[in-house]
């Protein structure tokens, strides 16, 4: 460009287009206060235009794309923050993990149609899922622990009726024996869960339901 400036450049006959070409980058063109719109038309990228210092929002006026801008390494927080949806982030490939960083919540995640097990994968409790409306069954098919789901608030007796689950399973979870004897399970199923006789004694089980343990 033997020093001259962009605004000199175009000023003496030169085209934006032939100045991309010829080498300018993008921070060049901003100093000299091209807007993001001219350059996104003579093929600046999304990319070249935020290493350039231009903002999402700069570039979302510009009528980049979700797509442009997930490109050019803008994130879904700064594209939340221009105003685009779950669902137009979601729609352009963002996966659960990038918009739950991007501070979206499990309530904006719910209608889009990830699957729980990609929920689950994004560090979405089983709280916070069961808080907008997925069930039980919903989240033990998504793969969350008996011990997940009894952060959830699930009581031994919900947890016996999906079936999945084994009288051990909710004893490591931290279910008590008491707890699992209200909700249906035998003393000698508890027994073959580890539980001691003082445990079960504790919990209520009666001496024939003991002796029938043994």
């Amino acid at each position: 460009d033997v020093g001259f400036t962009v605004s000199e450049l175009l000023a003496s006959s030169f085209t934006l287009l032939e100045l991309r070409i010829g080498g300018f980058t993008a921070a060049e063109m901003k100093e000299s206060g091209r807007k993001a719109a001219e350059l996104g038309a003579v093929g600046y990228t999304a990319g070249q235009l935020k290493r350039g210092g231009y903002t999402a929002a700069q570039l979302k006026a510009a009528h980049f794309s979700v797509v442009d801008l997930k490109s050019g390494g803008f994130v879904a927080k700064q594209l939340k923050a221009v105003g685009f949806t779950a669902e137009q982030l979601k729609d352009s490939g963002f996966s659960a993990t990038e918009l739950r960083l991007g501070t979206f919540a499990a309530k904006d995640l719910k209608p889009l149609d990830y699957s729980v097990s990609e929920l689950r994968e994004a560090e979405f409790s089983a709280s916070d899922l069961r808080a907008v409306g997925y069930t039980l069954l919903e989240l033990q098919g998504g793969q969350y622990s008996a011990a997940d789901l009894r952060g959830a608030a699930y009581t031994a007796t919900e947890m016996r009726a999906v079936e999945r689950f084994t009288p051990a399973d909710l004893k490591h979870a931290g279910y008590s024996a008491g707890e699992m004897r209200v909700a249906g399970f035998s003393a000698t199923q508890m027994r073959d869960a580890a539980f001691s006789a003082k445990k079960l004694k504790a919990a209520g089980y009666s001496a024939p339901e003991l002796l029938e343990a043994q």
